[in-house]
C-alpha cells in the first residue's frame, strides 16, 4: 500500500471527554489501530502512528535490541512500551487522548497536529510555537538560516 507522507499542520479542538478529531487531510492511515508514543529527546509533543508505520519503526530501531542478554535494551524496550497507548478511532476519526498525555503536555481547547513525514505530532500551541521560535533562533545562530534539507520546489 502507498503511504502518504504526513505534513503540514493544523489546530483542533480537544473536547471536555479528551476526544481529538483527526483532521481530514490526516486521517486515511489511521483508520485502524493507531499508537501514541512519547516524544523522543524529551520533546513536549507526543507521536501519533498507525500500525504499519510502528511496525516499520519497531522493525528498524526495537526488535534488533536483545533484551535478554542486555539490560538496557530489556529496560529501554520496558520503558517505551510501558509508555505507549493503543488507540482505535471512532467512525468520527476521533481518538481519546489518554489523561496522562493531556497532563504531561497541558493539553486543553486547541491541539496543534504537525505532520511529521510517517508519523502525527500532538502539542500544546505555545509549547510547539516556542519550539519553533527556538528552531529559528538556532538556524539563525548556525549563520544562513537553512535546515540544511533541500528546497523540493
Amino acid at each position: 500500500m502507498h503511504r502518504p507522507f504526513l505534513t503540514g499542520h493544523v489546530d483542533h479542538v480537544l473536547d471536555d471527554k479528551g476526544r481529538l478529531t483527526l483532521p481530514a487531510g490526516f486521517r486515511e492511515p489511521f483508520i485502524g489501530e493507531s499508537y501514541f508514543v512519547p516524544s523522543s529527546h524529551g520533546g513536549a509533543y507526543v507521536r501519533l502512528y498507525d500500525v504499519e508505520s510502528w511496525r516499520t519503526y519497531d522493525a528498524k530501531h526495537i526488535e534488533p535490541l536483545d533484551p535478554f542478554l542486555n539490560r538496557e535494551d530489556d529496560a529501554q524496550i520496558g520503558d517505551l512500551y510501558e509508555s505507549m497507548y493503543r488507540v482505535v478511532p471512532d467512525k468520527q476519526g476521533r481518538v481519546v487522548v489518554p489523561q496522562e498525555i493531556v497532563e504531561t503536555l497541558g493539553l486543553e481547547g486547541r491541539v496543534r497536529i504537525t505532520g511529521h513525514r510517517d508519523h502525527l505530532r500532538l502539542w500544546h500551541p505555545p509549547a510547539h510555537d516556542r519550539y519553533r521560535a527556538a528552531r529559528a533562533a538556532q538556524l539563525a545562530a548556525a549563520g544562513d538560516g537553512s535546515s540544511g534539507v533541500e528546497d523540493a520546489s
